[in-house]
């Protein structure tokens, strides 16, 4: 479908994601958005047009039960048209929620207290927005480590989240239920064992830790073989 304007695609996501937002189907109206976005040029749309879909899809993710990718959209000029406006608290929101920020995110919420308590929708997820953004820093601490270490702690996960040890457990079983890991919980060692965590977007600051990480794994290997070279000459010797 190569020869199909991109135009079309752009209309069809755009149809979705007012079906979607009809039936408060947070999550897919999400999706539809970023659709929507990668086919549609922002030059096409009008100051006005990039504010009221911001709003929009900021009240998506906040109130998305299983919108926890957020990166992406927070890579996009769209959600720039909020800064300087009386959303900018939305803005803000999206922000340290998207990137595991928990106590930017509860700055921002105490901040900006009177301007979201005029949504009502929203102070009803407050308690649930605390536990996404302690999830969100859970993934973004997994994808800092290395596959080696994916043996975490309870006592780091509690660090990181800024939880309880003793809540630790359901933080990691929450994130299980929602389909964005996979693992073990020992609860006698207190430890848990990622085997898989849900791919996500890559930001900046994700390809910069990559780029980190491959440095350490060139060293790690290039010590591997003098390693190796060293003990193949001792044997030869012998």
């Amino acid at each position: 479908m190569s020869d199909v304007d991109p135009k079309v695609f752009s209309l069809m996501a755009h149809v979705f994601g007012l079906y979607y937002r009809r039936k408060e189907d947070h999550e897919n109206y999400f999706k539809s958005i970023l659709q929507y976005l990668a086919y549609t040029p922002m030059e096409d749309l009008t100051t006005k047009d990039k504010k009221e879909l911001s709003i929009k899809v900021g009240m998506s993710i906040l109130l998305g039960k299983n919108v926890f990718n957020i990166v992406e959209l927070l890579d996009k000029e769209l959600i720039n048209s909020l800064v300087g406006t009386e959303f900018e608290w939305l803005h803000e929101m999206m922000k340290t929620l998207g990137k595991g920020e928990i106590e930017a995110f509860s700055h921002c919420v105490r901040t900006h207290n009177n301007a979201i308590t005029k949504f009502p929708k929203i102070v009803e997820e407050m308690t649930y927005l605390e536990q996404k953004v302690r999830i969100i820093a859970f993934l973004e601490m997994i994808f800092q480590c290395n596959k080696d270490e994916r043996s975490i702690p309870f006592s780091k996960i509690a660090a990181t989240c800024q939880v309880e040890e003793g809540d630790v457990e359901f933080l990691v079983m929450k994130a299980m239920s929602l389909g964005l890991i996979r693992g073990t919980i020992d609860e006698v060692d207190q430890v848990v064992q990622v085997e898989w965590s849900q791919p996500r977007y890559l930001s900046k600051d994700h390809l910069k830790i990559m780029g980190e990480k491959m440095v350490a794994w060139e060293l790690k290997l290039d010590e591997t073989i003098k390693m190796v070279e060293a003990n193949a000459q001792e044997l030869v010797v012998s």
